[in-house]
């Protein structure tokens, strides 16, 4: 109900409905309406959860040639963006926090990037240019290699007795890992949505794979995140691929499957943040 009503206040006063959720989330947890430990046991899977549903989601939304375009920009705009963030959070560590500067290297790394779940929930209602969109959105996806690439680096730096495997490499194999396998269930599962056509549960199968997808691909060492963000993009983009692979008939996934999936990110969203204001802990 708040994240309905959030959504409205934003799209007339452009205050991101995300701060009003978690507002609400840290006063129901300080007056003592929902205990936080139950919340704080389950934050891995549910984080996990909203983010692929998240970027499943802006995948079907974005543009196929827009994402071609704006991957270069993307890729640029995260670089500088990581380094001047990472720039600002040591210095703060070295000269205010009494850190070592390897040390404040870290942190700042570690606090670098930025959440895909944040940034896609609050472009996805401001009204900017769809390549805007589209280059904020991989950015925001963008960051999280970006940062553990630097993060591992400073940890091999500080500590030579703990084994890090080439940081470049891990990244780069999980990324593609994840590309690869997103485009190729997708495709796959075009054709079976295609045969699917007019049957009820067409939705929820879909859903079941995306769970399905996630899982695999982060037990064989790639991005789950990455993985749904491609599977997503391929499904809202079936006849740009259809015609590309050269297919007989031109698939696509049915507006009503569009219209389900946006009304399930909308709850996971207001569910998400509305959890971490849930979990915040002000000391």
């Amino acid at each position: 109900v708040l994240g309905y009503i959030g959504s409205h206040i934003f799209s007339r006063t452009k205050i991101p409905d995300v701060i009003w959720l978690l507002f609400f989330g840290i006063v129901v947890s300080y007056v003592g309406f929902v205990p936080r430990e139950p919340f704080l046991a389950m934050s891995n899977i549910l984080a996990a959860i909203a983010l692929f549903i998240i970027l499943f989601d802006a995948g079907m939304k974005m543009d196929f040639y827009q994402f071609v375009r704006g991957i270069s920009r993307s890729f640029l705009l995260a670089f500088f963006g990581v380094v001047l963030s990472i720039m600002a959070v040591a210095g703060f560590g070295y000269f205010f926090m009494d850190m070592s500067l390897l040390q404040a290297g870290l942190l700042g790394a570690i606090l670098g990037g930025v959440s895909s779940s944040t940034v896609i929930s609050m472009v996805s209602g401001l009204r900017i240019n769809t390549d805007v969109k589209t280059m904020l959105t991989l950015e925001s996806v963008l960051t999280d290699p970006i940062v553990i690439v630097v993060s591992m680096a400073f940890i091999g730096i500080i500590s030579p007795a703990i084994a890090v495997n080439s940081p470049v490499h891990t990244v780069m194999s999980a990324f593609s890992i994840g590309a690869v396998i997103g485009i190729v269930i997708g495709v796959i599962w075009l054709f079976i949505l295609d045969e699917l056509k007019n049957k009820p549960f067409d939705y929820m199968l879909t859903l079941g794979i995306l769970f399905l997808l996630y899982a695999a691909v982060e037990q064989t060492g790639g991005s789950g995140a990455i993985a749904a963000l491609f599977f997503g993009l391929i499904l809202g983009n079936g006849k740009t691929f259809s015609k590309m692979l050269k297919f007989r008939k031109s698939y696509t996934i049915s507006p009503f499957l569009k219209k389900v999936q946006t009304e399930i990110t909308f709850f996971i969203r207001a569910f998400f943040f509305m959890f971490l204001g849930l979990i915040v802990v002000i000391n």
